[in-house]
């Protein structure tokens, strides 16, 4: 007999919520989201039931009382896939749901020929939250209320990783075998056209210079998720809310002549300049991350062996005070 709780298979239902906390049905039929790696799902609590102080006769401790507040934590691992026809309403690339909750408001130009979809920093009071099924070792972790940080990274010759991670008032994991999940379009594409918007087809454009050899890439969006207080009529967790945002994109390639590009001169003078991140040619499969006022942090001599680099360490910032414009990321 086999163990009764395996970790070789998995599977994550998703979608976003009508309102926060808003009951969400999902389906294995139709919510599926295909992930990459285990979604791992921590659980904790906001109360762990400890008691302060003392009992009166003993210098031993109170028994805890029932914890209470429960939530989850979990990384979604997508890797990104267009749909590979033309852009619509209903046709989106495979990271659609997920940048949602992700604090990424969507936007969809379905001109013939030009169809896309863009992505850009949700503004305050519009944000989307979310409904995860996550199934792993057997059992089902729910988590509702899910809100998410995004991090994208990627090496030349591999596939970028698109990290959300996400957390969410949790129930209690139950025993739930894998259902069988469907995974339609976008997540049905041929997993070996996925290479095409991989790392091997890399191009960035920073303040004019065509940096062509990108040996790796990082950006960051963190939202400042924090917990609410708890809900004290019912002593469960009272959600979450989001703080001050802010976004990063590090950049190393090999290092040219000043005269085409001087991080130091950027650097000195924090100088706002344009910058496109491009990934894949192929319409319908590509995807790019643009913005219009990054800001060059630090000296950036690295170095691969005897080949000079720059790790180019930039914070992306909005156009004005209350735009909501510090990056935009399109599939096209």
């Amino acid at each position: 007999m086999s163990a009764p709780k395996l970790l070789n298979t998995w599977g994550v239902l998703m979608n976003v919520e009508p309102s926060y906390l808003g009951a969400v049905t999902l389906a294995a039929g139709a919510d599926g989201i295909l992930v990459t790696e285990r979604p791992e799902v921590t659980i904790d609590h906001a109360h762990q039931g400890e008691r302060r102080g003392t009992n009166p006769g003993t210098p031993g401790a109170f028994r805890r009382v029932a914890r209470s507040g429960r939530f989850g934590e979990v990384d979604i691992v997508q890797q990104f896939s267009g749909f590979g026809a033309a852009y619509s309403a209903s046709n989106t690339p495979s990271i659609h749901r997920m940048a949602r909750i992700g604090g990424l408001t969507a936007v969809g130009a379905f001109s013939a020929g030009t169809e896309s979809w863009t992505y850009t920093p949700t503004a305050e009071g519009a944000y989307a939250s979310g409904a995860i099924e996550a199934y792993l070792r057997g059992q089902l972790f729910r988590l509702t209320g899910a809100y998410s940080d995004l991090a994208i990274e990627g090496e030349a010759g591999d596939i970028p990783n698109w990290t959300f991670a996400t957390r969410g008032v949790a129930a209690a994991p139950t025993d739930v075998a894998l259902p069988a999940i469907t995974y339609n379009a976008p997540f049905s594409v041929d997993p070996a056209k996925w290479a095409e918007p991989g790392s091997s087809n890399f191009m960035a454009t920073i303040n004019g210079w065509n940096a062509a050899r990108v040996q790796s890439f990082s950006f960051n969006f963190t939202r400042g998720i924090q917990a609410r207080r708890l809900d004290n009529s019912t002593g469960l967790h009272g959600g979450f809310s989001l703080g001050a945002r802010a976004a990063t994109l590090n950049i190393v390639v090999e290092a040219g002549p000043f005269s085409g590009f001087n991080p130091y001169a950027l650097a000195d003078a924090s100088t706002p300049f344009a910058v496109t991140l491009r990934c894949g040619g192929v319409q319908y499969r590509r995807w790019r991350l643009t913005a219009s006022n990054a800001q060059l942090l630090h000296d950036p001599e690295a170095e691969d062996d005897a080949v000079g680099m720059w790790n180019l360490q930039m914070e992306l910032k909005p156009s004005a005070f209350t735009a909501n414009d510090e990056f935009s990321i399109i599939a096209d």
